[in-house]
């Protein structure tokens, strides 16, 4: 940090070394009459001259600084420093007046902190766009099935309001309980990879979730996708003493977990090149949330909660519509 505090001040320095003190009346009349005594009255040219050469003066003076500096603090380490502990002491939205070693100080600044957001823009990215990515998730989803035969399951579409006409199915989420999440977001494929197809009609692997077999009805519809093994929430929280709810009020009941019911978030654009930060985190939230909730009621359910037993269970409740007497509750 003190290394470029140095730098920058160098640079202001080497800028502001020629700027004349303010010129007194006096100063005034003698620089008048030794321009008169010289003969070049009302020309321009001796200043034009010396302008020119203070310039280039400044900007060898510049170009010597800045190498020096670079030669001295190691580039990554400069940038990394730079971004951390300088952008905050510069005045918000102030450029008039910054002399040209800030501009300068600015342009690293910026450079070094595109790098690191790129890289990390890189790690927050949660969609799977390549079929090489959504294998080698399915795969790994399906090691954790191997324990644990139960995945969240959930999809999204676009909102519309235009009587009942319904956009076709945006996106898909998938979380094993291990809390591996595949989000495919279905208008980046023009075909789907065969392990993806495999998993989606395996009845052994169940897919947990809020009115799951309409999701499976509207996968095949869109996209000729079969979907096997559903599971309905719903009959497992009636059956452990809950009240079958949405998927929100579940998640807060059982998890204690604020999933949230963001309308404008909920009917925004899933259809969009890139999802932004916010409908990426709930789409990941809702498919955790639908295996952990599942996760957490079985243990109510049957006596002894292993892959056999998880499975004998969810038999007579699989790729069925859940119907809600509300009579009852």
């Amino acid at each position: 940090m003190e290394a470029f505090g140095n730098f920058l001040k160098s640079i202001s320095e080497t800028l502001n070394f020629t700027q004349e003190a303010p010129q007194t009346e006096d100063d005034q009349v003698r620089r008048e009459s030794t321009i008169s005594e010289s003969g070049y009255g009302s020309d321009t040219s001796r200043t034009s001259e010396s302008n020119t050469s203070n310039n280039e003066t400044r900007r060898a003076l510049l170009r010597a600084a800045i190498s020096n500096q670079a030669r001295e603090d190691d580039d990554e380490e400069f940038e990394t420093r730079g971004m951390r502990n300088n952008v905050a002491r510069l005045p918000p939205n102030n450029w008039q007046g910054m002399s040209t070693g800030a501009v300068v100080g600015l342009a690293a600044l910026a450079i070094g902190g595109y790098a690191i957001g790129k890289a990390l823009l890189a790690n927050e990215k949660k969609i799977s766009e390549s079929k090489e990515e959504i294998v080698e998730k399915i795969k790994e989803i399906e090691k954790d099935s191997k324990e644990f035969p139960v995945v969240g399951f959930d999809t999204q579409w676009t909102q519309t309001f235009e009587g009942t006409r319904r956009n076709k199915i945006a996106l898909i989420q998938i979380a094993s309980h291990k809390g591996n999440v595949l989000l495919i977001q279905m208008s980046k494929l023009y075909t789907y990879p065969e392990e993806l197809k495999a998993f989606l009609r395996n009845r052994n692997i169940i897919k947990s979730g809020i009115e799951v077999l309409k999701d499976a009805r509207y996968l095949l519809e869109d996209y000729g996708l079969v979907v096997t093994g559903t599971f309905d929430l719903r009959f497992l929280a009636e059956d452990t003493g809950h009240k079958p709810e949405s998927l929100p009020k579940l998640a807060n009941k059982v998890l204690d977990m604020e999933l949230g019911r963001d309308w404008e978030l909920i009917a925004s654009d899933w259809n969009k090149d890139i999802l932004d930060e916010n409908q990426q985190a709930y789409a990941e939230k809702s498919a955790t949330a639908s295996v952990d909730i599942f996760k957490t009621l079985i243990s109510f359910a049957v006596d002894d909660v292993n892959r056999s037993e998880i499975l004998n269970y969810c038999a007579e409740y699989l790729d069925r519509t859940f119907i809600f007497y509300s009579q009852k509750y």
